[in-house]
């Protein structure tokens, strides 16, 4: 979501609100309750998130992760590239300039997808708040199913290319 989209959301909604409470006040109080609520009960799993993903941009930096992954390019490493990627919690704006470095370093097509498809996909990390918002079933079915989605593409792309 780009900045404008996100600045156009909260005009649209800073515009709708007083038109709700003068439209229903029981109902629009009853809602800004329940968002709060919401809010507080999600708020300290998100920071421990980002605690975990500021530690995770700390011991997975460029170096260490193409150290880790090399350039290999058989099924154990995208299978260990899909891990890593799991496990990792680095968002979209490195991941795919981290992906660029690693290429540019001789790791392979297939290694690089099976780890940015599951950085991206998978989240090892954030299982505990998923898992609060999405029920422990709902949760882990999504993050076994992405991750299989991501070392498939992966094996795709090894044998395509």
């Amino acid at each position: 979501m780009s900045v404008w989209n996100v600045i156009i959301l909260y005009s649209v909604s800073l515009i709708l609100l007083p038109i709700s409470f003068i439209a229903d006040r029981q109902k629009t109080r009853a809602a800004l309750n329940k968002a709060w609520k919401e809010f507080f009960k999600l708020a300290v799993p998100l920071f421990f998130l980002i605690v975990l993903v500021a530690g995770s941009l700390y011991f997975f930096s460029e170096e260490r992760i193409s150290d880790l992954i090399g350039q290999k390019s058989g099924f154990s490493d995208i299978i260990f590239a899909a891990l890593l990627g799991s496990v990792a919690a680095v968002p979209g704006f490195i991941a795919f300039p981290l992906a660029g470095v690693l290429r540019g370093l001789g790791v392979a097509w297939s290694v690089i997808a099976a780890f940015t498809n599951s950085l991206m996909l998978v989240g090892v990390l954030t299982f505990p708040l998923e898992k609060k918002v999405l029920g422990t079933k709902a949760a882990l079915i999504r993050n076994l199913a992405c991750f299989a989605i991501a070392v498939a593409v992966a094996a795709v792309i090894g044998v395509v290319l």
